[in-house]
């Protein structure tokens, strides 16, 4: 197991800097498939989206649409016509998200790519900034304070015993 400094190392989300070796290194993904995907169901999810790690390199998507059970027919078939649009293999906006995904993980097998962290500093310091009376940390829009909560909460689901 990576000591607790280390991990906060690689995980520097107070400053926005992530090394690719959260992502990438073998040793921490199988300590990762342990301590954190081995004790939850879901750890990273969409109300539609549901990623399953399949090892450092690669991961499944599963992807659905959910429509109230009495909505009509022509809801259920609109709906279905939206996913098949946009966020489907057959829309227009999933296939160029899963080739950019490509694009980066080939990018990333080059050991000279691994020097530099990945930066999450969008608005970083300025997340207060965000909407009033919503629930929630929202943050001002873009930003990139989901991503620094993401790594936050899983250096501390690293680091549980």
């Amino acid at each position: 197991m990576a000591a607790v400094g280390a991990l906060r190392d690689l995980a520097n989300w107070k400053e926005g800097l992530i090394s690719p070796a959260v992502l990438f290194d073998e040793d921490l993904y199988r300590q990762e498939q342990e301590r954190v995907f081995g004790r939850a169901w879901v750890v990273v999810g969409h109300e539609d989206m549901l990623f399953h790690p399949r090892g450092p390199w690669e991961f499944e998507q599963w992807q659905w649409t959910m429509v109230e059970r009495e909505a009509p027919k022509v809801v259920k078939e609109v709906a279905a016509q939206r996913v098949y649009q946009g966020q489907h293999m057959a829309g227009i906006i999933a296939p160029d998200d899963v080739e950019n995904l490509e694009r980066i993980t080939e990018a990333m097998r080059a050991p000279r790519n691994w020097r530099r962290p990945h930066h999450y500093g969008l608005q970083l310091g300025h997340e207060q900034e965000g909407p009033r009376g919503l629930p929630g940390n929202l943050g001002p829009n873009p930003s990139e304070v989901n991503q620094r909560n993401f790594y936050r909460f899983w250096v501390e689901l690293m680091e549980r015993d």
